[in-house]
């Protein structure tokens, strides 16, 4: 059995889900927006991998039987949703229990939660980032007000501000409201900031050793948010070059994880500068605006290990 633990009405689980079923493999869902309701969870472990029970709504299977789990966590990269009604500790330790197992279990899992760590610290996965060969923008993390005013406008291209931690948020250019805001704090919280990089946007997405590689064409910045900023997206599959499709290879395998959501910028000079990697990637949507076969393809990732 495949487990998928995520939110049923996720549209990257629904789209999972729906490649599970056409491809005849038998699996069961761990909704995270209702566990630990309605759900039994039971093992004991002695050093080897761990023996006991998952029963859920409309399955049960033993954990020595679970062949390949697929894991999103849709409120974020590092953390289940889980159910409001439980109080704060009881939601830890539900929370604990399910990323100890899934940590413990021989199979595929896409992706184990300690992978997905670094992505909390766009500092230090920029290291992950340079070592796979990609250039990284030339940042700043200060809590400095008259530090990030110099360096916002020491690039004529401009520069972007950008969460540092593995928050989702609209990345757009600097403003002078940003450097106001840094200036008034009582507790200054770090700002990160990039040298704007001209070019085209590409998403890729590294499943196993598979690669699929999406231009985003956009008027505005952040092309994920196109729509809310008033701006027009356009995704279209594309062919890497080889040396760049074994770049996303290596830094999706350093990072620990078998599927990733990687973020690409090739400038006019055609150099490809590497922003993120995504361990939880929305990629949903790159799939139904171009019909590359990347839930698909996460399907026999996960069954090539029954």
């Amino acid at each position: 059995m495949i487990l998928v633990c995520g939110a049923a009405d996720d549209e990257p689980v629904v789209l999972l889900l729906s490649a599970l079923e056409a491809a005849g493999v038998d699996f069961g869902l761990l909704d995270l927006r209702t566990y630990p309701g309605g759900y039994l969870l039971s093992w004991t472990s002695d050093g080897r991998p761990p023996r006991g029970t998952l029963r859920g709504h409309d399955f049960e299977v033993e954990l020595e039987r679970v062949a390949g789990v697929f894991v999103r966590h849709a409120s974020s990269a590092a953390a289940p949703t889980l159910s409001p009604a439980l109080h704060e500790s009881a939601a830890l330790e539900a929370q604990a229990a399910l990323v100890v197992i899934l940590e413990q279990l021989p199979c595929r899992v896409v992706n184990r939660h300690n992978a997905g760590l670094a992505n909390s610290s766009k500092w230090y996965q920029s290291r992950l980032i340079r070592a796979a060969g990609f250039r990284v923008p030339v940042s700043l993390v200060t809590t400095d007000a008259s530090t990030a005013e110099q360096f916002s406008t020491a690039y004529l291209g401009g520069v972007i501000i950008k969460p540092l931690s593995g928050i989702r948020a609209i990345v757009r250019r600097v403003e002078p409201r940003d450097i106001d805001r840094l200036r008034r704090q009582r507790a200054r919280v770090p700002i990160y900031l990039q040298a704007y990089v001209p070019g085209v946007n590409i998403r890729v997405h590294v499943v196993g050793d598979q690669v699929f590689a999406t231009r985003c064409r956009s008027n505005v910045i952040d092309y994920r948010h196109a729509a809310s900023l008033g701006g027009e997206t356009t995704l279209e599959p594309m062919q890497l070059p080889a040396h760049v499709e074994d770049a996303c290879r290596q830094l999706n395998d350093s990072s620990g994880l078998l599927l990733s959501g990687i973020d690409l910028k090739r400038t006019p000079e055609g150099e490809y500068y590497c922003f993120e990697v995504n361990p939880s990637p929305v990629f949903s949507w790159y799939e139904t605006q171009t019909d590359q076969p990347i839930s698909t393809a996460i399907v026999n990732l996960l069954a090539r290990s029954a």
